[in-house]
C-alpha cells in the first residue's frame, strides 16, 4: 500500500475508533523511540494531561494495541488474532 494511502487509512480508522468511543476522544500522531516508529493514539481528552486512561495505539506499520487504564498490559493485535502481553 502506498504510504498516502496508508496515511489516510489509518487516519480514517483512528476517527473512526474515536467516534465509537465518545465525543471525549482525540487522535493525536506520535513518534515514539526518537522518531523510529509513526503512530496514531486514540485517548479521552484527559490522557492530554498525564491522566492513567485506556489508550488505543495504531502502528502504521500495522499493529493495533490496545492499553487498559491504570495496568501496563497491552493487547496487542495483528491481521491474525489479538493477544495479551
Amino acid at each position: 500500500m502506498a504510504t498516502t494511502a496508508r496515511q489516510a487509512s489509518s487516519w480514517a480508522l483512528a476517527a473512526e475508533v474515536a467516534a465509537a468511543l465518545g465525543e471525549d476522544s482525540t487522535v493525536a500522531e506520535t513518534h515514539p523511540g526518537g522518531g523510529q516508529y509513526d503512530v496514531l493514539l486514540v485517548v479521552p481528552h484527559s490522557a492530554l494531561d498525564g491522566a492513567a486512561t485506556a489508550q488505543v495505539s495504531l502502528n502504521r506499520a500495522g499493529r493495533l494495541q490496545v492499553k487498559r487504564p491504570k495496568t501496563k498490559t497491552m493487547s496487542r493485535c495483528t491481521p491474525i488474532g489479538c493477544g495479551t502481553t
